[in-house]
């Protein structure tokens, strides 16, 4: 009789062990899930500003095909739509190899943006904000979009 009591002290004993573990261990990790770590917020902001940029995904109806990063330049490329280029710490305003007849500036999200373009069509947008020159510009062989459209472009670049 003795042998049984003492297997069921036991087993019972067990079982509050194994309780008492997991309600130890469950208030650990809610504990961390609660206290978000420095070093998890540094691991969102260790990329050099000049490595950090927000873009649109599509440039005229194209997805991204290519992201280059080097050194203070960010070149994003939509297939053979266009580019989007950015130079960090910059105040000069980048222009366009291809020479366009037609010229405008416009204000777009509190930034004077200078589009170019021919037979009503625009081509690129240049402009300069935060220290940083942008320039989108699309393939000079295709049909160019309307201001409106390339507003948003702007607007979703940062």
């Amino acid at each position: 009789m003795n042998k049984k009591i003492l297997a069921v002290v036991f087993i019972v004993v067990l079982v509050v062990g194994i309780v008492v573990a997991a309600v130890i261990s469950h208030n650990l990790t809610e504990g961390n899930r609660e206290n978000t770590g420095i070093s998890e917020e540094a691991e969102e902001t260790t990329v050099p500003p000049e490595l950090r940029m927000q873009y649109p995904d599509r440039l005229n109806g194209a997805l991204e095909t290519n992201y280059e990063a080097k050194n203070n330049t960010i070149i994003v490329t939509y297939g053979e739509s266009g580019t989007l280029k950015r130079i960090f710490g910059s105040d000069e305003l980048m222009t366009s190899e291809q020479a366009y007849t037609e010229e405008t500036t416009q204000e777009i999200d509190g930034n004077t943006v200078t589009l170019t373009g021919k037979d009503g069509m625009i081509y690129t947008a240049a402009w300069i904000e935060n220290y940083n020159s942008y320039l989108i510009e699309l393939n000079p062989d295709g049909e160019g979009i309307d201001a409106d459209e390339m507003a948003e472009y702007v607007s979703a670049t940062e």
